[in-house]
């Protein structure tokens, strides 16, 4: 997860580590969540970028790792702090 600026660009095309952002899937009151796909796996991939006001508080990060930490579903296998 990382921190967007208030205005939430759009990263659409750009590159994140060895990420490249396909398109955006969503927007909340969290950040914004991108389809991304993993250069070195070979795999497609979501990445949250959090907004400022949730990323700065540490008390939220650490309930949102907890949340989702313990969440299971098929569909999500793997989480990645950068």
């Amino acid at each position: 997860m990382f921190a967007v600026p208030e205005d939430q660009i759009d990263l659409t095309g750009q590159s994140v580590g060895h990420y490249r952002i396909i398109s955006k899937i969503g927007i909340g009151g969290m950040g914004v969540v991108y389809l991304a796909q993993d250069t070195k796996l070979g795999r497609k991939v979501a990445i949250k970028f959090l907004n400022k006001e949730f990323s700065a508080d540490e008390s939220k990060l650490k309930l949102l790792y907890k949340r989702q930490g313990r969440f299971r579903s098929p569909i999500i296998r793997t989480y990645l702090r950068f």
